[in-house]
């Protein structure tokens, strides 16, 4: 628990002055409250741009199950470029790095890194407009949190959903 607070706090004070760092701080805790009382939490996510001199857009605290499995993509446009960094709070598990080329129905998809790691960053150029993103499989006989920090020209997916799902009350 404690390396995990350690994790969290490395996250959020990433590039922060003194100023943003007690925002900061509070974000964190709210955040680490959601954590320790929704325990089927798998997705916890914060825009971080409003925060001055920070080198991330937006960042994600994903919670893995023991022995399970998720993706999280965000939409892509041919050409752009986007930047992430990503680690675990324990723990090695799989990753694959990949883009699935919009409207493709035979299931092709390109692999961009893929690996057994506990963390990974780096530059995407997208090849093709489509969702582009991770898939993330643990192993381990106990949970593991990933925290994701990404920048570039993208869309969130999990916002569209979000959006599309919540229909006005009119």
């Amino acid at each position: 628990m404690i390396r995990l607070v350690k994790n969290m706090i490395e996250v959020i004070s990433v590039n922060n002055n003194v100023g943003t760092q007690s925002i900061g701080w509070m974000y964190f805790l709210c955040g680490f409250f959601i954590l320790s009382i929704l325990p089927g939490c798998k997705l916890i996510a914060r825009d971080v741009s409003e925060a001055h001199d920070v080198k991330w857009k937006d960042f994600f605290v994903l919670k893995l199950p023991a022995e399970s499995e998720t993706e999280y993509k965000l939409l892509l446009s041919k050409g752009v470029t986007f930047e992430y960094s990503w680690k675990t709070d324990k723990g090695i598990i799989f990753y694959d790095l990949h883009g699935d080329p919009t409207g493709d129905t035979t299931g092709y998809f390109k692999s961009f890194k893929k690996g057994s790691a506990s963390n990974s960053s780096g530059t995407i150029v997208s090849v093709f407009d489509g969702p582009h993103g991770w898939f993330w499989k643990n192993t381990n006989h106990h949970p593991v949190v990933v925290i994701l920090k990404t920048k570039g020209e993208y869309t969130r997916l999990d916002l569209k959903k979000i959006e599309t799902e919540h229909k006005s009350i009119d």
